[in-house]
């Protein structure tokens, strides 16, 4: 067959129309679509678009998207604040050290799982007490995003925290931060690159929950735009899927 000539057509809108040239005959049409979320096994989502309230205001309750209640609250006189326009023109959550200290029971009966944060740090390497991201849930050590090395040091659903190294991917830059936790497999993914696996690893469901937070004393300063939790380890056509979703979301111009 000699070569396909791509076009767009003004009048089918949202249509791709491949030819061949030389020719009138349609060979494909396929529609374009931004890329959706897949929902099996959903079980949380905190978007930031989603909140309903002034640039600058405190967020007392950041509400589930997922439609499974784990709404998310701060408690204290100071709380994280919206900014509409925190990532490409979308919001995000500013955290400048107060965080979310009740996190419902979202992991209860779950075996694995698997997440997917869209965030920016203020400071990478990390500076003082500005690194601890969440607990989710807490294990005895605390979490750094980054340490003052540059080396992330995450737990999510895991009994030992996990030094997963100095990612390339720059931390004061929009990005997609992803873990998996499965029994005897845990890996961590900056924009959907591996940074760090392991076999050792043992499923934790139970323990506080924090977000924007490691501990009382590692508190964090950055943005959240989009936290999304499964009940599962992904298979790669989901893992990509989620990514694709949240490129086109948030203009990441990831790979």
């Amino acid at each position: 067959m000699s070569d396909i000539l791509q076009i767009s057509s003004a009048d089918l809108t949202g249509f791709n129309l491949c030819i061949q040239p030389g020719s009138s005959n349609v060979i494909v049409i396929s529609p374009t679509q931004a890329a959706s979320l897949p929902t099996a096994g959903l079980r949380a989502q905190w978007k930031a678009d989603s909140i309903e309230q002034a640039s600058g205001s405190n967020i007392i309750q950041w509400d589930d998207s997922s439609g499974n209640g784990y709404h998310i609250t701060c408690s204290f006189g100071n709380f994280p604040r919206l900014e509409t326009s925190g990532v490409n023109g979308k919001p995000a959550v500013r955290f400048d050290g107060f965080y979310f200290n009740y996190v419902p029971d979202l992991f209860s009966g779950l075996t694995e799982g698997e997440a997917f944060m869209v965030l920016k740090a203020d400071n990478d390497p990390g500076v003082g007490t500005t690194m601890g991201l969440w607990e989710f849930p807490r294990n005895d050590d605390n979490t750094a995003y980054p340490y003052t090395d540059g080396v992330v040091y995450d737990g999510f659903m895991t009994t030992a925290r996990k030094t997963l190294g100095n990612p390339s991917t720059d931390l004061e830059t929009w990005h997609v931060y992803n873990s998996t936790s499965q029994a005897s497999n845990y890996v961590a993914r900056f924009n959907g690159t591996v940074l760090f696996s392991t076999a050792a690893n043992t499923v934790k469901t139970t323990g506080a929950r924090i977000l924007g937070g490691g501990s009382s004393i590692y508190a964090w300063y950055g943005y959240i735009a989009e936290l999304i939790i499964y009940d599962h380890g992904l298979t790669a056509g989901e893992r990509t899927n989620v990514h694709l979703y949240l490129n086109d979301k948030y203009a990441l111009g990831l790979p």
